[in-house]
């Protein structure tokens, strides 16, 4: 039976120099029935990323975040002791301080050679970040105001065949959400895909207008259904699709909406006419799932 020797790490640091991470050598010793001695060498160079890249999401260059890093570990330091010392060009340092002086994260201190020092992090990156909120906010304020008015995409369709065919496509595709308003009929011939849907995690919702479903929903659907008939279907799948039909057979008409602002505010309104018709108690399961998927935005 195979015996595992111990471990036995050994520290060799790169002699170039010594701000350098180091290199961490394991030597792992086999020995196999006492007589077979294999020796492994794991050579791995641990690098600490989480900071710098924290550092960028702030809004800091990579040598911007790889030079303050360095001074709040090692102190105030000249240009070429921490361009040597993050292993960057002196020319991309001098622009990186340059920089960080006129954002308040490093100081230059009194006197020659020119020595930087960083400011506390607990002092000056909140300052940064309330700084780069406050002009998110702005930029999305200005943004807001010359925003184009969204238009309602609607298509024309006529024919139950070709209403059909889109409904099962994109039926076929719903992943997310199925919400919708029909006759007892039209929900059974659409059936089978709903429960293909639902079993892909989609949410399903049925509203039965003009009388209870022919089936027995699956768990977890959230289905009713009311005596009066509505002149109208309604399909929302996904907040991003919806398809609103009137007529039957070969009068069927219907319009279909490919904006996902326009869907989703027809699922919304199809929510609230059905707890409004079915007179669902808001604080019952059914009244609370109901607020959800009105109040969310997936």
């Amino acid at each position: 039976m195979p015996h595992v020797g111990s471990l036995r790490p050994h520290i060799a640091s790169n002699p170039r120099s010594s701000s350098r991470l180091p290199i961490t050598t394991i030597t792992h010793r086999v020995n196999i029935n006492n007589n077979l001695h294999f020796i492994v060498f794991f050579n791995t160079i641990i690098l600490i990323t989480s900071t710098l890249q924290t550092l960028k999401k702030l809004g800091l260059t990579s040598a911007e975040a790889k030079s303050y890093d360095f001074l709040v570990k090692r102190g105030p330091q000249r240009v070429y002791p921490l361009a040597q010392g993050i292993g960057t060009a002196p020319a991309n340092i001098y622009q990186a301080l340059a920089s960080l002086l006129d954002m308040g994260g490093v100081v230059l201190l009194p006197g020659r050679p020119k020595v930087f020092r960083a400011q506390p992090p607990a002092s000056w990156l909140p300052l940064l970040a309330a700084e780069i909120a406050e002009s998110a906010d702005k930029a999305a304020t200005d943004l807001e105001r010359r925003r184009a008015p969204a238009k309602e995409e609607v298509n024309e369709i006529r024919g139950k065949a070709k209403l059909y065919r889109l409904i099962r496509h994109s039926l076929q595709n719903a992943d997310r959400k199925v919400i919708l308003s029909a006759n007892p009929e039209e929900i059974d011939h659409f059936s089978d895909l709903l429960d293909s849907a639902g079993r892909r995690g989609a949410e399903i919702v049925l509203f039965s207008e003009g009388g209870p479903l022919s089936f027995s929903p699956p768990p977890g659907w959230l289905a009713t259904w009311t005596d009066k008939k509505s002149d109208e279907n309604l399909w929302v799948v996904d907040d991003s699709w919806a398809m609103r039909t009137t007529g039957s057979n070969h009068t069927e008409r219907g319009r279909q909406i490919v904006d996902p602002v326009f869907a989703r505010a027809l699922g919304q309104g199809l929510l609230g006419r059905m707890a409004w018709v079915t007179e669902c108690d808001p604080e019952s399961p059914e009244g609370r799932r109901i607020q959800r998927l009105m109040g969310a935005d997936e």
